[in-house]
C-alpha cells in the first residue's frame, strides 16, 4: 500500500513536471499540437476564440493579440510566458469584461454637427484613417464630418445618422472598422457571380420594378438587363454590372423605380404603395411612417401633390400622376397652394358636398390623440388642391365664438374643445350646412352632426367665406 501512494507521487510529480514544461513553451505562428490546443481552449474559455485549434494560426494569433490589449499585455500576437501566466491566472479579464468597460467608456458619448473641439478632430482624424473623410482634421463638425459619420455608419452596419454616438465611436476608435475600400469592395457585383449579395440586389431590382422572376443569387443575363435599366433611368454609366455608385443608388430612397401603368387607390396595400409614400414623404406632403397601405392620408398627399405642380385633382393615383411624383423635377411642399379665405362659394359647395357623401366612410387617420378629425377636414380641402395647415397653424387662425350655431356658415373649419382622459383635446369639424358639422365619431367614422349635440367647453371657427 505504501508503495502505491509512492508511486502515484512519482507518477503526478513527473505530471506536473510535464505541465510545466509544456506551459514553458512560446507559442507563436507555426507551432501545433497539445500546447496549442490548451492554449486555444483557455482562450476560448475567456471569449477570444471560437474554436479549440490545434494549429498556431492567424486566428489564434488574433486572439491572443486580443488577449493581450485586453490585459495590459505587449501586444505581439505571440503567446509568450507571461502572457500564458496571466491567461491562466484567475484574475484574467475575459473578452465580455473588457467589452462591457469599453462600452461604459462611450456610453453616453455623442458628437454632431455644430460641436467643436479635440474630440472632433480626433474623429475626423479616425474618419481619415478609415477612407471616409477628405478633409482636413480642423476640428468642426460641419457638414463634411456629418456626411463622413453617415457614410462610416452605413459600412459598418450602423443606424446611418451623421451623429457620431456611443456605438459608433466604440466601432471605429476599438473595433475592426470596415474601410470604406473594403466596403466598395463589398458592394460590386457582375455577371456570374452568386451568393446572398447577388439575392439582395436581385430582391431590390425586383421592388423597384425592373428584375422579373425568381431571385436565384446567380448574376445571370436577366440580372445584367435588370442592372444596366436601372443605371440608365438613373443617370449611372450603363454597365450592367454594379459598382459602389450603382449599390448606393439602389438602395437610396432617391432611386428611381419601374411604374406599371395601373392606378393606385383606396384599400390597395404593397410594395408600390410603400415607395409611393415614401417619395411624397421626401417632397414634404405626407406626414407619417409609410406604411404600405393606401389610405385616405395617402390620397391626401396625392392631392396636394398635384396642386403643387398643376395637375388635376386625380380619384386615386393613376400611372400618369404616379410618373409625376417620382420626376425628379417635381415640387413638393414649398409648392403646395396655402388655404387662404376667403374662398369661393363653389368650392365651398363642392368641399361640403364632399364631406356629406362620406359620411359612414372610415377615416381611423383623423383620429389624432390631441387633434381628432384633423386628418379628416385636411382631406376635404385637399380635395380642392388646398393645403389646411399643420393644427399648430389652424390654431393660430381660430377666433372664439359664443355663438357657434349662429356664427357659423359652410365651409368654415370649427374647432372643440372638449375635456380629454388626460388632457384636453381639440376636435376639428366642417361646417356643411347651417348648423350640421362633420367629423368623425370615436371609433373614426364619419358623422354628421348638430352643433348642439355635442358636448364642448369652448368653440372656435376658422371663417372660409370671409
Amino acid at each position: 500500500m505504501i508503495r502505491r501512494v509512492t508511486g502515484l507521487v512519482t507518477a503526478l510529480a513527473l505530471l506536473f513536471c510535464a505541465v510545466g514544461a509544456l506551459a514553458a513553451q512560446v507559442l507563436e505562428d507555426g507551432s501545433s499540437g497539445e500546447t496549442v490546443s490548451v492554449l486555444s481552449k483557455r482562450l476560448c474559455d475567456l471569449g477570444y476564440l471560437q474554436e479549440i485549434s490545434s494549429e498556431y494560426d492567424e486566428t489564434v494569433a488574433q486572439a491572443v493579440s486580443d488577449f493581450q490589449t485586453a490585459n495590459d499585455l505587449d501586444v505581439t500576437g505571440v503567446a509568450d510566458i507571461d502572457t500564458q501566466k496571466k491567461m491562466n491566472a484567475s484574475d484574467a479579464v475575459t473578452r465580455e469584461q473588457f467589452m462591457a468597460a469599453f462600452s461604459a467608456r462611450y456610453q453616453g458619448k455623442r458628437l454632431q454637427a455644430g460641436n467643436s473641439g479635440d474630440e472632433v478632430k480626433m474623429l475626423q482624424t479616425a474618419l481619415a484613417e478609415a477612407g471616409f473623410y477628405d478633409y482636413p482634421a480642423d476640428g468642426e463638425f460641419g457638414e463634411g464630418t456629418r456626411r463622413a459619420v453617415a457614410e462610416y455608419q452605413r459600412a459598418n452596419g450602423l443606424e446611418a445618422t451623421g451623429v457620431a454616438d456611443g456605438p459608433t465611436l466604440l466601432r471605429l476608435y476599438e473595433g475592426q472598422s470596415v474601410t470604406r475600400e473594403e466596403f466598395e469592395q463589398s458592394c460590386s457585383a457582375e455577371k456570374g457571380d452568386s451568393g446572398a449579395k447577388v439575392k439582395t440586389i436581385q430582391d431590390r431590382l425586383n421592388q423597384l420594378g425592373y428584375f422579373v422572376g425568381e431571385t436565384t443569387g446567380t448574376y445571370g443575363e436577366n440580372t445584367q438587363s435588370a442592372v444596366a435599366e436601372f443605371q440608365e433611368n438613373n443617370d449611372l454609366e450603363k454597365t450592367g454590372s454594379v459598382d459602389y455608385a450603382t449599390y448606393e443608388k439602389l438602395f437610396s430612397q432617391q432611386a428611381v423605380r419601374v411604374l406599371k401603368e395601373e392606378s393606385l387607390g383606396l384599400g390597395d396595400r404593397g410594395e408600390a404603395v410603400f415607395a409611393l409614400q415614401q417619395r411624397l414623404l421626401e417632397l414634404g406632403i405626407y406626414e407619417s411612417a409609410p406604411s404600405a397601405v393606401y389610405d385616405r392620408e395617402t390620397q391626401t398627399a396625392v392631392m396636394l401633390f398635384c396642386a403643387a405642380n398643376g395637375l388635376d385633382i386625380p380619384v386615386g393615383a393613376p400611372a400618369e400622376v404616379q410618373r409625376a411624383i417620382y420626376d425628379r423635377e417635381s415640387r413638393g411642399e414649398e409648392s403646395v397652394p396655402a388655404l387662404n379665405p376667403p374662398l369661393n362659394g363653389d368650392v365651398l359647395s363642392a368641399m361640403c358636398a364632399a364631406a356629406r357623401a362620406m359620411e359612414g366612410e372610415d377615416f381611423s387617420k383623423g383620429t389624432e390623440s390631441l387633434f381628432p378629425g384633423y386628418g379628416f377636414a385636411r382631406y376635404l380641402f385637399a380635395t380642392r388642391g388646398l393645403e389646411m395647415g399643420t393644427p399648430a397653424q389652424v390654431m393660430e387662425r381660430l377666433t372664439e365664438s359664443g355663438d357657434l350655431a349662429g356664427e357659423m356658415a359652410a365651409g368654415d373649419i370649427v374647432v372643440l374643445e372638449q375635456e380629454g382622459d388626460k388632457e384636453k383635446v381639440m376636435r376639428f369639424y366642417l361646417c356643411v350646412d347651417k348648423g350640421i358639422l362633420a367629423g368623425l365619431d370615436e371609433g373614426g367614422q364619419v358623422i354628421l352632426a348638430g352643433a348642439g349635440e355635442t358636448a364642448y367647453t369652448r368653440a372656435y371657427l376658422w371663417k372660409m367665406g370671409q
